[in-house]
């Protein structure tokens, strides 16, 4: 069983290994929130410094405004030319 701060270690690996991998990219993408429901997006990633090392924000362009998605919950896929990302 992992604690509270290998949890945390990962999710900021991943949040780093995901916008590393997305900088400055239109991204598609789709994630699934806390009720289990699953949200659809297009749009670029926005490092913001208010974010937790589990959140990841994006600007959606087809609602023209932000979604923010947690690592530790549900899946996400991100798409952006030849690059993938599957988590969970």
């Amino acid at each position: 069983m992992k604690s509270v701060t290998d949890r945390h270690g990962e999710y900021m690996l991943k949040k780093q290994e995901i916008y590393n991998m997305f900088q400055s990219r239109i991204v598609t993408g789709s994630f699934t929130k806390k009720d289990q429901t699953k949200r659809k997006f297009w749009g670029i990633l926005k490092n913001e410094t208010r974010d937790n090392e589990d959140l990841i924000t994006v600007y959606d362009f087809r609602i023209n405004n932000y979604r923010r998605f947690r690592l530790n919950t549900g899946s996400i896929i991100l798409k952006s030319g030849s690059k993938f990302f599957k988590y969970n």
